[in-house]
């Protein structure tokens, strides 16, 4: 199970590497382009979804650490926001990633789903709130993220829907969401 996950998402994202360029790059005077944040989620003690002994934070830190390796052969820089196995909380999380002004940020997930008719990939993108409000927040100590300026949520829905291209064109089921 592990190392099919791991393979479909990598064949996926490291063939459509153009596919998330910007269609018009401007000319940047800072030099090279931001660096790519991958960030593999849970870890340490929390261990996300656990389906005969394989946990979700090992999937997603072995997941990143070939990603890494694979984008960096392309010479794109990249930052993980853990590379073992060890408990980031979500606030630092994204304040490190804020800090760090990547390119791109990708969290990584492999989420237990108990509906054996559900299957498939989601790209969840950055974009205004659509939780609904009588729902409780799911980490009620970190206060949900403003939405992002139009032009970043722009930004994020194309690369989101290229993402969730580049897996359907690898043979996968695939949607986007907010």
């Amino acid at each position: 199970m592990r190392h099919v996950f791991a393979a479909a998402l990598l064949a996926a994202f490291c063939s459509s590497c153009e596919a998330l360029r910007p269609a018009d790059p401007a000319p940047s005077k800072a030099g090279p382009l931001a660096p790519i944040i991958i960030d593999p989620g849970h870890g340490g003690i929390d261990y996300g979804g656990v389906v005969n002994g394989v946990k979700e934070k090992d999937l997603a830190l072995d997941l990143s650490l070939k990603l890494k390796e694979r984008l960096a052969k392309r010479d794109l820089e990249v930052v993980l926001t853990r590379e073992k196995d060890e408990r980031v909380m979500l606030d630092k999380r994204v304040v490190d990633a804020v800090d760090m002004r990547g390119a791109l940020f990708v969290s990584v997930h492999f989420n237990k789903e108990k509906n054996k008719k559900a299957a498939g990939m989601v790209v969840y993108t950055y974009g205004p709130e659509l939780r609904k409000k009588w729902r409780p927040l799911a980490h009620p100590t970190v206060p949900p993220m403003p939405a992002p300026p139009k032009g970043q949520a722009d930004e994020s829905a194309r690369i989101g829907r290229a993402f969730a291209k580049a897996l359907r064109d690898a043979g996968h089921r695939a949607e986007t969401a907010k």
